[in-house]
């Protein structure tokens, strides 16, 4: 039976764990980057006079933004974008 190094065993395991933590953050990423596109959808939307899709657009942005990354920026954005749609 091989016996493991310990200092190699952490060593892999910060490894492991410093990998995780760059494909959360790249994830994360990418879900901001489609929530964002779908906030300019939704502009969009908004400035072509269909407020009933740029709705349904915002607040699938939202719905991403808050499982996917509550904590974003731009989360605040698109709240308050979807509140001024929703006073029409």
């Amino acid at each position: 039976m091989a016996m493991i190094d310990g200092d190699r065993l952490e060593t892999d395991d910060a490894r492991d764990r410093i990998s995780l933590r760059a494909d959360e953050r790249n994830e994360q990423r990418e879900v901001i980057g489609v929530a964002t596109d779908l906030h300019h959808l939704a502009l969009r939307y908004w400035s072509e006079e269909h407020p009933e899709d740029a709705k349904r657009v915002a607040s699938q942005a939202v719905r991403i933004l808050r499982a996917r990354a509550p904590d974003c920026e731009v989360l605040p954005e698109i709240v308050a974008t979807l509140r001024e749609l929703d006073e029409i």
